[in-house]
């Protein structure tokens, strides 16, 4: 699936080649979830929290406002970085309601080679109370 290389592409680094990865068959199936998940990840990467603020709330609106776990952590980071600490905590908590194992340990899975993007994601999750 081309999504699945725009994330590779993200981890990897290159995470401006894994948004183009993304973006160009979202034209084709502009309901993708996987796609939308990818996408607002790549954007969080790159500091372009409103955008991957978007992506990912687009993604939760089309689940019905189900909580997913990877989507809504790396919403979590996303609203962190942008600021909106009370937001982040708030969907924090309704993460931990629906998978009470949940930790950034769990979370921290994502193999981003760099080392900055390897940091900044496990602590935006602890601003908003995960536990480790």
């Amino acid at each position: 699936m081309l999504a699945h290389r725009g994330r590779i592409l993200g981890y990897a680094g290159q995470v401006n080649d894994g948004v183009a990865a993304v973006k160009a068959p979202m034209r084709m199936s502009p309901t993708s979830l996987s796609m939308l998940f990818i996408l607002g990840a790549n954007y969080r990467v790159l500091g372009q929290y409103g955008d991957a603020i978007q992506a990912l709330l687009e993604h939760r609106k089309r689940l019905g406002g189900k909580v997913v776990p990877a989507p809504s952590e790396q919403l979590i980071a996303a609203l962190v970085q942008d600021g909106q600490d009370a937001a982040a905590e708030d969907l924090a908590d309704h993460v931990m309601t629906a998978y009470p194992t949940f930790s950034v340990r769990v979370a921290s899975r994502y193999a981003y080679r760099d080392p900055i993007a390897q940091a900044t994601f496990p602590a935006a999750l602890r601003c908003a109370d995960i536990p480790g």
